[in-house]
């Protein structure tokens, strides 16, 4: 699979995992930094934002996201270790309301700890995609472009 067909899949399963659904178990221990977004119940997934990441970068702005998943996922790209968690540093183009995910680390424990087993940049140039109406990336893309963030709850 060439380099692009491999970022269009590892983009389209992320997309999938930001599927909005019923909230995932809530694992113990979030650091501190971290405020919960959302989560999925098909992939037993919650994302995370760090607030103290938003920027805004020219015609975009910026947040680091991170999500977490109660069990092992299985990588996209042959051959790869599974993950239990994910780091991104997702683009919002607020005048077209698109986003574009332009850094991305796939880790094998939870929270962004543990082996990295996966390292994408797709920061040259980003690539800006319309997310579907109600997906949780259309639902941050909303927050961050208002600059607030409404958690259903902040973490401790």
């Amino acid at each position: 699979m060439s380099e692009a067909g491999t970022g269009k899949a590892l983009g389209a399963m992320l997309l999938a995992l930001c599927a909005v659904g019923a909230f995932a178990r809530e694992p113990a221990a979030v650091p501190s930094q971290w405020t919960k977004v959302s989560a999925t119940s098909a992939g037993g997934c919650t994302f995370y934002i760090d607030q103290s990441t938003m920027a805004t970068r020219g015609a975009y702005k910026e947040a680091r996201f991170l999500s977490s998943c109660d069990r092992l996922r299985p990588s996209s790209v042959a051959g790869k270790p599974g993950f239990m968690s994910t780091a991104f540093l997702e683009y919002f183009d607020c005048a077209a309301k698109k986003t574009a995910i332009v850094e991305l680390k796939y880790y094998a424990g939870e929270f962004a700890s543990g082996k990295v087993t996966e390292s994408h940049d797709w920061s040259k140039p980003p690539k800006f995609e319309e997310d579907p109406p109600n997906s949780n990336a259309a639902i941050w893309l909303a927050m961050v472009c208002r600059g607030m963030i409404s958690p259903p709850e902040k973490m401790k």
